[in-house]
């Protein structure tokens, strides 16, 4: 799978990938260091995300046939062994997007093939549950946090009329402690990006 690299604000770098063999690895590079051996955080899985905040937090996120996972750690210190954090995304192509800020507040956004979900986890790690945010045949998403802990997620939902596919691009909020609003359309049918992106 395609490697993710996170840095924080000293230079140290964090990679995460998904073995050609299987395995979920990661690998840390000190600033002005070498290389650490690769660490196996799964024996299998797919759709690896990784961020990583200024302060070095890091996680990490992918999908196994049964659930999303996600593992949390630090940028040069590992990561503590991984948690179930919802359903799967749909295996092997699906992909995970995941976002953290300073405070260590994150918010997780995936496809499950038949509907898009988001998921939260507080500043003290701890995650909650996994929501459904819209039904979609086959989603495209992406999410972002601010530094207040306010969360945002996009998406696309594909139509079929005959022939002819076409998608609708949404997006949902979710205030710091609240819970993910309805679904806001942002786009006609047609206008949707291929691969929406969020920032905050």
């Amino acid at each position: 799978g395609h490697p993710v690299i996170g840095i924080d604000r000293s230079g140290n770098a964090v990679a995460a990938w998904a073995a050609f063999s299987g395995p979920i690895e990661t690998a840390s590079l000190p600033a002005g260091g070498s290389l650490t051996a690769a660490k196996t955080l799964a024996a299998r899985g797919q759709a690896v995300n990784l961020t990583v905040n200024p302060a070095g937090a890091a996680i990490v996120t992918w999908g196994t046939r049964t659930a999303t996972v996600a593992a949390s750690g630090t940028v040069l210190g590992g990561f503590a062994a991984p948690v179930s954090v919802g359903p799967p995304p749909p295996y092997p192509i699906g992909y995970t997007r995941i976002a953290l800020n300073d405070a260590g507040q994150a918010a997780l956004a995936w496809a499950t093939g038949t509907s898009n979900m988001a998921a939260t986890r507080s500043a003290d790690g701890t995650w909650g549950t996994a929501v459904k945010l819209s039904g979609n045949r086959d989603g495209l998403v992406d999410v972002a946090i601010d530094g207040a802990g306010d969360a945002i997620a996009v998406f696309g939902q594909l139509h079929v009329s005959g022939t002819i596919t076409t998608a609708t691009e949404y997006t949902s909020t979710r205030p710091a402690g609240g819970t993910w609003g309805a679904p806001i359309v942002l786009s006609v049918p047609g206008d949707a990006a291929i691969t929406p992106r969020a920032a905050a």
